[in-house]
């Protein structure tokens, strides 16, 4: 919300003080009013174009839909009442002219909605996805431990042959290896025995 503020605000500027650049042009002895909107964000922009003579201030230029009275009554940003609706205003001002520019703030929440739909709705379709593959990831190498598990607890004491390590995800290789190689110790230390109990009974 702050970051669109600042960027309306930045906008609302800008047109004021472009419409105070071209207010010299208006000539008209009563206020022209510009012709209706051709883009539906016109509907939330309303502005007026006074000018100053004397202290006295003459209604130049009006949108469509602003009042014949001034907007604001003080210079620089304000929120005003406009048709029942909150309304970001601002008022700029020249040696000869006075320009008063409005915007509903039911824009600027929109905007701010918008945005925040953009930057939800990717997270709230993909983290479904994340779940459900770190969900498969992890309940494969579980099966698998499992598996393993199985396996060692059902072997017979003289089964030393090592464990097959094809299927094994590489975060239980360590483990799988160094079972391996205890096996294949335990297997030289029986040979070794055997060797030793056979050369001892001759």
């Amino acid at each position: 919300h702050h970051e669109a503020d600042e960027l309306f605000d930045a906008q609302l500027a800008q047109t004021g003080q472009a419409l105070l650049a071209i207010a010299a042009g208006a000539e008209a002895e009563a206020p022209a009013e510009l012709a209706e909107h051709v883009h539906e964000y016109q509907l939330s922009l309303r502005f007026q174009v006074w000018e100053i003579d004397d202290g006295r201030e003459r209604l130049l230029v009006r949108s469509a839909g602003a009042p014949t009275e001034p907007l604001v009554d003080e210079p620089g940003f304000s929120d005003i009442v406009l048709d029942g609706a909150r309304w970001r205003a601002f008022d700029t001002r020249g040696e000869d002219h006075r320009v008063l520019v409005a915007q509903a703030e039911s824009v600027r929440r929109e905007l701010a909605a918008r945005i925040a739909l953009q930057q939800i709705l990717p997270l709230a379709l993909g983290l479904p996805l994340v779940a459900g593959a770190t969900w498969l990831a992890v309940n494969q190498g579980v099966r698998l431990l499992t598996r393993l598990a199985r396996e060692v607890a059902s072997r017979d004491p003289n089964a030393l042959k090592p464990l097959e390590t094809e299927e094994v995800p590489r975060e239980i290789l360590p483990l799988v290896n160094g079972l391996n190689r205890l096996f294949g110790r335990v297997h030289d230390s029986l040979e070794a025995e055997r060797r030793f109990t056979a050369d001892a009974a001759h």
